[in-house]
């Protein structure tokens, strides 16, 4: 297939409004593809490099669209070719030697071509085609349950090699063991819940909840692989870890945090470690620690259906102790609540509660593990930001921050906040919301809501002023989730509960 294809439904997709249509299009479309052709083709219609990130701007790309034009279109797998390459380019005149590279590209291509290449590279391919819709063509094209694809989606984690997956393999890709050493999945998580009081009656392992980086640790032979929780290979990044987990016997693969410890042995601030971890070059450093809390593999042994207490005893004998989060096992409130304020006192977020008794779902978040805080925390996504005045003069600095409707398919504003970030991350979220600003307002711009923050605040009240219907109260924001994508944060259902039951403990309902 060649890219003028692409482009050419591209431009049909932009004049439909019908989804149904633009499903039935794309099912269409799919038939005409080879199956090494499908990952590139996806790529391109929903504007995901495969191989990440391009790192050129506009203003280097902008020349190429005036080169005379090529008489042939080229072929996908070829642009396929050309992207991997792009992405092996490091080092001395990095820049110098990729845009030679793009000249090659470009001198191929006609100029609707070059313009759509460039919307790609940016990451602004925009014909109302997203991951949902490809994603309902598959279920289409395959007749296969849309759910199955989600849980799919969420236990595996990678778009583009499930599409390709079940091109090549129909249902039968489906069925597949979710669980393969060496290759990532989704986390288990935790409900959120606010009080002590809100535990149900049981036995718990209630553990410390740190401030750090959840990871998964992998290890088989002399192979060592560590993983983000969103399923980034990030083994070059954390040298310290690998050297921890080479030195422990066996293959495993391990759930954790990484933590950067100050000299009294409390973690520090999750801004601190991402600071040190994201330079491209570092020395090790003696202070950056992991803190394992589970074990879902060991020496050939699959072990997500062990109990809780299972696994953490096959973790105690395989991990040494000082790599272990600080746990105990109790059936008492007043344990939990002694245990999460000594928690909270050396400097962590509060506790994990966890049946002792419960498996380990991947990508799923149950009611077999708790999560208590010292306040309340939800994610939110910044949908405008305000020009600061005075220190803050220059930086966007007051942001309004929105939450998700209960059908996930829209963003309700839920009030403002400039407090959190320090000066430096202001400057930073600055240039990052300036790059996805889509419209301008009196004192400031609108944004795609792509920006994830860990937010903080007393309580939730009523408000008339927002389309949510309701106001955070003392807000502030904890973190930039750089791990985050906006279809993970709160919604609105969450913002009742704590308002309805901060009310209740109040004593108003």
């Amino acid at each position: 297939m060649k890219l003028k294809e692409i482009v050419e439904l591209s431009k049909e997709l932009k004049n439909i409004s019908s989804i149904n249509k633009k499903i039935e299009i794309i099912s269409e479309f799919f038939k005409k593809l080879n199956e090494d052709e499908v990952k590139i083709a996806i790529s391109l219609l929903i504007g995901e490099n495969p191989f990440g990130k391009f790192q050129i701007g506009w203003e280097s790309l902008k020349n190429f669209i005036f080169l005379k034009e090529g008489e042939e279109s080229i072929e996908i797998k070829d642009i396929e070719n050309y992207l991997k390459k792009l992405s092996e380019i490091k080092g001395d005149k990095s820049r110098k030697r990729k845009l030679n590279l793009i000249y090659e590209i470009f001198k191929k291509l006609n100029k609707e071509e070059r313009e759509f290449f460039i919307s790609f590279l940016m990451g602004e391919i925009r014909h109302g085609a997203n991951k949902g819709i490809i994603k309902k063509a598959i279920s289409k094209s395959f007749n296969i349950d849309e759910n199955k694809i989600d849980e799919l989606i969420l236990k595996k984690g990678n778009f583009l090699e499930i599409v390709e997956g079940i091109f090549k393999e129909g249902k039968e890709f489906l069925l597949k063991e979710d669980f393969e050493i060496l290759k990532p999945f989704s986390p288990m998580l935790a409900e959120t819940i606010h009080s002590i009081d809100e535990i149900p009656y049981g036995k718990y392992a209630v553990e410390y909840k740190i401030d750090g980086i959840r990871i998964g640790a992998h290890k088989k032979g002399d192979i060592v692989k560590i993983f983000s929780r969103n399923l980034r290979d990030i083994t070059e990044n954390l040298p310290e870890i690998v050297s921890i987990l080479k030195d422990i016997k066996g293959d495993f693969v391990l759930d954790g945090e990484v933590v950067l410890l100050d000299e009294e042995g409390k973690s520090l601030p999750f801004q601190d470690i991402m600071k040190v971890i994201s330079r491209k070059e570092r020395e090790k450093r003696e202070n950056i620690m992991p803190f394992f809390f589970d074990i879902l593999y060991k020496d050939g042994n699959i072990l997500f259906k062990y109990k809780n207490k299972e696994r953490w005893e096959i973790l105690r004998e395989t991990v040494p102790e000082k790599f272990l989060i600080k746990r105990i096992e109790t059936d008492k409130k007043e344990e939990i609540k002694k245990f999460f304020e000594e928690s909270i006192s050396k400097g962590n977020e509060g506790v994990m509660i966890k049946k002792i008794d419960s498996p380990y779902f991947i990508g799923s978040r149950k009611k077999y593990w708790l999560k208590l805080k010292n306040s309340y925390t939800l994610d939110f996504v910044i949908l405008e930001a305000e020009w600061g005045h005075g220190r803050r003069k220059g930086w966007l600095s007051n942001f309004l921050l929105g939450c998700l409707s209960s059908d996930s398919k829209k963003f309700l504003p839920l009030g403002k906040t400039f407090k959190g970030l320090t000066d430096e991350e202001f400057k930073e979220i600055t240039k990052i919301l300036l790059n996805k600003k889509i419209g301008e307002k009196e004192y400031g711009i609108i944004v795609k809501p792509e920006i994830v923050v860990e937010t903080e605040f007393s309580e939730i009240e009523k408000s008339p002023f927002y389309e949510s219907g309701y106001s955070l109260r003392f807000a502030r924001i904890k973190r930039i989730r750089y791990d985050k994508n906006p279809y993970e944060i709160a919604n609105i259902n969450e913002v009742k509960k704590i308002f309805e039951d901060f009310r209740k403990r109040k004593g108003f309902v």
